[in-house]
C-alpha cells in the first residue's frame, strides 16, 4: 500500500527534529528567521485556472549550518480562463530545507508537505494534500538579512467533482457527483526577503 502524504508528515517532523539535535550538537545553536515573499504560480492545465501572482510569509528555524525547517502561508487569486469566475487557492506547508554549501551564496534544496484549500465560485470548496519538492539560492548581506529566490514543484491529489441534475419522483435535485481522484502539477516561482533572530 503507497503511503499518503499525510501519513509522511511524521516522517518529516521526525527528520527535521533528528536534523535539529544534530546542528545543535554540531553548531551550538539555531536561529529564528522570518520573512515575507511574492511569486508567480503556475496552475495545472486541466484545472482551467490562470496563471497568477502569490504572496505570502513564512517562519522558520535554521539548524545549525546547512539544516532548516520552515513553515509558509500563502494565497493565489486568480479566475477561469472561460468563464472569468473568481477563485483562490490557500496553501499552508511544512518543510525542511538543506543547504549543502553555507555561505554568502547558499543553495538550498526543499522538501515538505502541504495543505491546499480551494475556495471555488463555480464549484464546491475542496481541501486536499500535496507533496512540495524545490529548489532555490539565498544571499545573505549581513546584520541578519537575506535574500531568497526559489521554484517550488507541487504534486496536489484531489477528488474531482461535477454538477449534475438527478430527477426522483419527488422533482429535480441538483447534487454533486464525484469523477474520482485526481492528480495535479502546479510549479511555483518566489522571491522574498527574511530576516534571523
Amino acid at each position: 500500500m503507497r503511503p499518503s502524504p499525510r501519513s509522511c508528515f511524521g516522517f518529516l517532523l521526525a527528520l527535521c527534529v533528528s536534523a535539529a539535535a544534530g546542528a545543535h550538537a554540531a553548531d551550538g545553536g539555531w536561529t529564528l528567521e522570518f520573512g515575507p515573499y511574492f511569486g508567480y504560480y503556475d496552475f495545472d492545465s486541466a484545472t482551467a485556472f490562470e496563471d497568477f501572482g502569490l504572496f505570502g510569509a513564512r517562519l522558520g528555524a535554521h539548524l545549525g549550518r546547512r539544516w532548516g525547517v520552515e513553515a509558509s502561508f500563502d494565497e493565489v487569486y486568480t479566475e477561469r480562463e472561460r468563464t472569468g469566475s473568481a477563485a483562490r487557492q490557500i496553501s499552508f506547508a511544512l518543510a525542511a530545507r538543506y543547504e549543502p554549501w553555507p555561505g554568502r551564496w547558499s543553495p538550498f534544496a526543499l522538501a515538505g508537505l502541504a495543505l491546499v484549500m480551494l475556495d471555488d465560485s463555480d464549484s464546491a470548496d475542496a481541501v486536499s494534500d500535496a507533496i512540495d519538492l524545490g529548489l532555490g539560492l539565498r544571499y545573505s548581506w549581513g546584520a541578519g538579512w537575506s535574500l531568497r529566490a526559489e521554484t517550488v514543484l507541487r504534486r496536489q491529489e484531489f477528488e474531482r467533482f461535477r454538477w449534475v441534475v438527478v430527477e426522483d419522483d419527488a422533482g429535480e435535485e441538483t447534487v454533486l457527483e464525484s469523477l474520482g481522484p485526481d492528480t495535479l502539477w502546479g510549479r511555483s516561482f518566489r522571491l522574498g526577503v527574511q530576516r534571523a533572530f
